[in-house]
């Protein structure tokens, strides 16, 4: 079983700064803001830098567990013996199972994961057959469970804007009831953490409903699809790639997900 040791802590994700406010009729206060920080993470395998991510600096290690699992490089947690943290989140090692095929699937150059995007370089492997996409099996899901779920993650969303309005936020329900609950400057980034928690959970994925804050690129329903997450919802719109892929591996995609109205872009039922 993998072993996460993660140093970091919540609080570390915000930052309370003083700001100028200034009305249109002239009206001067400084006033105290939380805003949101951020790290760049750097990713060893054993003593080689690996990779880098921008990224909020809490849950990295269920960041880098659900990462690896939604890009294809492991097909299990089981291929990772652990991941540690260091307590001012700047740094992780990795230490992969000795003679895990995932060894070979690591890139051979150092790259810069903004928070803004998703791994765009391609991975060198030597697997005749890896984690390419498969077809999600088709899938039922219930109405009044993505009203419900609308209506959580709306009230979710207040609570997270009281406090910063800088960043995105996701939501992981399991048979209808949400379990796992992450932030971070990067929507793909709030996707891989609930990934992450539920695979240590050991969940599973094909039962469960992913709701996101941010808009749903191809690369966010490539990853859905590729944790066999049989529906996506957002509070926001998808690009149309991001719906013709997701009609073509049957992922149901649903966005401008209100407590009262959804668009139901791709019905994977």
């Amino acid at each position: 079983m993998i072993r996460i040791t993660d140093r970091t802590e919540i609080a570390a994700s915000y930052s309370t700064l003083e700001t100028l406010s200034l009305s249109c009729d002239g009206e001067r206060e400084i006033i105290s803001k939380q805003v949101a920080a951020e790290k760049c993470l750097l990713v060893y395998i054993g003593d080689r830098l690996t990779l880098k991510i921008i990224c909020s600096p809490s849950h990295l290690g269920y960041l880098l567990l659900g990462y690896f699992y939604s890009e294809g490089v492991i097909a299990s947690p089981d291929e990772i013996v652990r991941i540690d943290i260091s307590a001012d989140g700047r740094r992780a090692d990795i230490q992969l199972r000795e003679g895990s095929d995932s060894e070979l699937a690591w890139p051979r150059v150092e790259q810069v994961l903004s928070a803004a995007s998703a791994n765009k370089w391609l991975w060198v492997t030597r697997r005749e057959k890896g984690r390419e996409l498969r077809p999600l099996p088709r899938h039922e899901w219930q109405m009044q469970e993505v009203f419900a779920l609308a209506d959580e993650f709306h009230h979710a969303e207040v609570y997270v804007s009281a406090h910063s309005r800088s960043v995105h936020s996701c939501t992981l329900s399991v048979c209808g009831v949400e379990r796992y609950f992450c932030e971070d400057i990067g929507r793909h980034n709030a996707l891989d953490k609930v990934i992450g928690m539920a695979l240590m959970g050991g969940v599973d994925l094909s039962n469960t409903v992913a709701y996101t804050s941010g808009r749903v690129p191809v690369d966010m329903a490539v990853k859905a699809i590729r944790s066999r997450i049989p529906v996506l919802i957002s509070k926001s719109l998808p690009s149309a790639e991001a719906v013709e892929m997701a009609k073509k591996y049957n992922l149901t995609m649903i966005c401008a997900a209100q407590p009262h109205n959804v668009l139901v872009f791709a019905d994977g039922a």
